[in-house]
């Protein structure tokens, strides 16, 4: 394991302990970030998330958390579509050595990338025909505590909106609003209790790394990419949904990542502005595959056509 430096007395990861410590601390003061890292550091993920995944904690079986999430997606693709789009998938994700480091090392930031990516095949599968609302609903909460993973996804919940609402707008808003009320409540009860509420940190550390300036033309030119990518590029199939998907994701987590590399100076050794790449994979390697397919059966379509006639 990466982690396994902590027993020879030496710092490992922190990335799981944030996870286990906080949920930890919720059985005894119910606050979630009334209590600190050894290694001082802030925790990141937020009350939804934690609460969403504090089975896995408690019944001691954390280290099952990012498989559990990638057997999930690779059970809706194979459901929904093809074997061997799961097989290329996994065998493509698996192809980037970040992803087997923050696999194995507990990092949470996995399995809420393949948590996005699960909701949106859900959604696409199936809200975008008439649903009842209680399961509008309950998509809509999934999403919120999954949004809640990092206090700055506050904008993931409008992507799937706009996604959705050509097709169906009930839905489409349903699903907002029941992800918003849970995203905005809990990140606002813990707030509320908890004297240093953690997770804002990264609000913070992306000033830090950007400065304001970026952080206001990144955030200008993200409104407009949504603006362009949710109203003028077309939503007609998985493909589109799942490219539109994949540069919104871009224009959000890249521009950090290579912030970051930039601010220390291009050390790639210590660069953890890479992590934020992660939640753009799922999408862009399905996106590629899924096009490749789609391209191949239109090519045996067409070729059968022509051969009929």
């Amino acid at each position: 394991m990466v982690d396994a430096r902590k027993k020879s007395g030496k710092y490992g990861s922190t990335a799981d302990d944030a996870v286990i410590t906080a949920v930890e601390t919720l059985k005894g003061s119910g606050k979630l970030y009334d209590t600190e890292l050894i290694t001082k550091e802030p925790i990141s993920p937020g009350p939804g998330w934690l609460l969403m995944n504090s089975g896995f904690v408690l019944s001691d079986c954390y280290f099952l958390l990012n498989p559990f999430y990638l057997c999930i997606v690779l059970f809706l693709i194979s459901k929904y579509y093809k074997t061997y789009i799961a097989n290329s998938f996994m065998f493509i994700l698996m192809m980037a050595l970040i992803y087997w480091e923050l696999f194995f090392n507990g990092h949470d930031i996995t399995a809420f990338s393949l948590g996005f990516l699960a909701c949106m095949i859900l959604i696409y599968e199936n809200f975008r025909k008439e649903q009842g609302v209680f399961k509008s609903i309950l998509m809509g909460i999934l999403i919120g505590l999954i949004s809640t993973s990092r206090v700055i996804f506050f904008f993931i919940p409008f992507i799937y909106f706009f996604m959705l609402r050509k097709d169906n707008k009930k839905n489409s808003w349903i699903i907002l609003t029941a992800s918003l009320i849970t995203f905005i409540g809990l990140n606002g009860y813990f707030y509320s209790i908890n004297d240093y509420f953690q997770p804002a940190h990264l609000m913070h550390r992306a000033q830090v790394i950007m400065g304001t300036p970026l952080m206001l033309i990144c955030a200008l030119i993200l409104i407009c990419t949504l603006y362009f990518v949710m109203n003028k590029l077309q939503q007609n199939n998985l493909v589109d949904w799942l490219r539109n998907i994949t540069i919104a994701f871009s224009v959000f987590f890249i521009p950090i990542g290579l912030a970051d590399l930039f601010r220390i100076g291009f050390k790639f050794t210590v660069w953890e502005g890479a992590n934020y790449f992660v939640p753009v994979l799922p999408f862009a390697i399905l996106y590629f595959i899924y096009r490749a397919h789609h391209s191949r059966t239109g090519l045996e379509t067409v070729g059968m056509k022509t051969t009929n006639l």
